[in-house]
């Protein structure tokens, strides 16, 4: 893994607010380098992360060994819109470079919701390696921010940094306003 992703992953998961007992899913955990930070965090909880590829969720399976030994870790098979969860899961979802992927993005926007707990954090990273200029990030940032309204989220809010490579990097979060 990059410094750039390291450093990414950590600036993520600061968003969340993960507590001890917390429940917290990571769409498109790649190689496990997010799912790693969160089970430093979410001591007494659970860690799931959930990626459509075997050969980075090998990698994410070696890299989480202990934490998977322990039960405070699973990784499992799936991709958006359709998560292997049930109905509000979760008290935090994140998910890094990978939204660009999701197919359906305002169905898989609301499959996020669905697995969320009411009052749960959404927290969505990006650095668009595409883009040329700060400008495309803040843009970007703007879609995504329409995406999670639309899904019908609340207390939305951006964070954006210049200083990642090649143009900056943005992170939307919200919370989930659905009651059960």
């Amino acid at each position: 893994m990059g410094r750039v992703s390291v450093e990414q992953n950590r600036w993520a998961v600061s968003h969340l607010d993960v507590q001890p007992t917390d429940h917290v899913l990571e769409i498109g955990c790649g190689p496990g380098l997010g799912i790693a930070f969160l089970s430093k965090l979410a001591t007494k909880g659970l860690v799931v992360g959930v990626d459509p590829s075997s050969v980075v969720m090998r990698q994410a399976k070696k890299r989480n060994a202990t934490g998977i030994g322990s039960g405070r870790v699973e990784l499992r098979h799936g991709a958006m819109p359709s998560l292997p969860f049930g109905d509000s899961q979760f008290d935090k979802v994140l998910s890094v470079n990978n939204v660009m992927l999701w197919p359906s993005p305002e169905v898989s926007m609301n499959e996020a919701r669905r697995v969320l707990k009411p009052g749960g954090r959404l927290v969505v990273t990006l650095t668009p390696m595409w883009v040329k200029s700060f400008q495309d990030v803040e843009d970007i940032s703007r879609e995504i921010v329409a995406l999670v309204n639309q899904a019908e989220f609340i207390n939305v809010s951006v964070d954006l940094r210049k200083d990642m490579k090649p143009a900056g990097s943005l992170t939307v979060m919200a919370r989930n306003a659905l009651l059960e």
